[in-house]
């Protein structure tokens, strides 16, 4: 069910950078995480024993990154606002 988007932060155990990574829950409820970070600079096996996070919403997710600061890898972060649709148009901030 890859139908939701959600997301995994976990700590890469060399740098301790924090990467984002696509995540889904399975038909049991169970979180699972896409093998490679937002960035591609990390991968699933060279994580810690335990997620910042697991399985959240794209608002919770935003919240949850703001929190942690720099830490969190600036590339992963780039790639969840560029997903980012613009929900609604507002034409008294245009400039004529």
């Amino acid at each position: 069910m890859k139908n939701k988007k959600l997301y995994t932060l976990l700590e890469q155990k060399d740098n301790q950078e924090l990467h984002l990574f696509n995540s889904w829950k399975d038909e049991n409820g169970t979180c699972k995480v896409e093998s490679t970070s937002l960035c591609g600079c990390m991968h699933f096996p060279e994580k810690s024993d335990t997620p910042l996070f697991i399985c959240e919403d794209e608002e919770n997710t935003r919240l949850l990154c703001a929190a942690k600061g720099r830490a969190v890898c600036e590339k992963c972060i780039g790639q969840l606002y560029k997903s980012e649709k613009v929900s609604h148009y507002d034409e008294s901030l245009l400039e004529v």
